[in-house]
């Protein structure tokens, strides 16, 4: 995950972990993503939904905050889409928009 363009904002000005988003998300739960293969799948998936989520829809700014161009978050999403199931019913439903 990109930290372009990141701020953390404390009191005293110090940067602890508890101040820090997980780098991983949680444990993938779907049937057959144990292997490492799978967990990969599902942890790039949850990056890129996570983004777009963050972005209200909006792929261009999901793209910014990943340092990534949109073509290529696009093209991330949809491959993802094919290796690991529906993305784009999910962020629809995460997002309210397909």
């Amino acid at each position: 995950m990109s930290s372009k363009g990141a701020t953390v904002i404390t009191t005293d000005g110090l940067i602890k972990v508890s101040d820090l988003p997980p780098l991983f998300p949680m444990a993938p739960t779907s049937a057959g993503s144990g292997s490492y293969h799978g967990q990969l799948i599902q942890y790039r998936k949850q990056i890129l939904l996570s983004a777009l989520k963050e972005s209200g829809g909006n792929r261009t700014e999901a793209a910014k905050k990943l340092g990534l161009h949109r073509t290529d978050y696009v093209r991330k999403l949809r491959n993802l889409g094919k290796e690991g199931g529906s993305v784009a019913g999910e962020h629809s439903q995460e997002v309210g928009q397909v």
